[in-house]
């Protein structure tokens, strides 16, 4: 049980930083900005999608220091491999985001 949940919290950054990337690449570039508007509807989806990233990664960072903490669950490969995917995924987001070339 504890192994399929450290599963599903280690697979959420990721899945939340490809779709962010994803959608740097294909969606973000077809979206106007309003004339006269310094930002537009791409740049606010954007945001929300670092947001939920950056949520995702707080949790999976949560569970690692839990399963590194309480004895009765201590599982010190599960929560290195879990924290290291938790910090390594806004680190590649940051990295990669302005080098995603346009797709569409």
């Amino acid at each position: 049980m504890k192994a399929v949940v450290a599963f599903i919290v280690s697979a959420l950054p990721v899945l939340f930083l490809l779709l962010a990337l994803a959608f740097r690449a294909t969606f973000y570039w077809s979206i106007q900005v309003p004339e006269g508007e310094p930002k537009g509807g791409g740049e606010i989806l954007e945001f929300l999608l670092l947001a939920v990233l950056l949520i995702s990664c707080g949790i999976a960072t949560f569970f690692a220091l839990i399963v590194a903490a309480v004895p009765c669950v201590r599982d010190l490969r599960l929560a290195a491999r879990t924290g290291a995917i938790a910090v390594a995924s806004p680190a590649i987001y940051f990295l990669l985001h302005p080098l995603v070339p346009r797709l569409m």
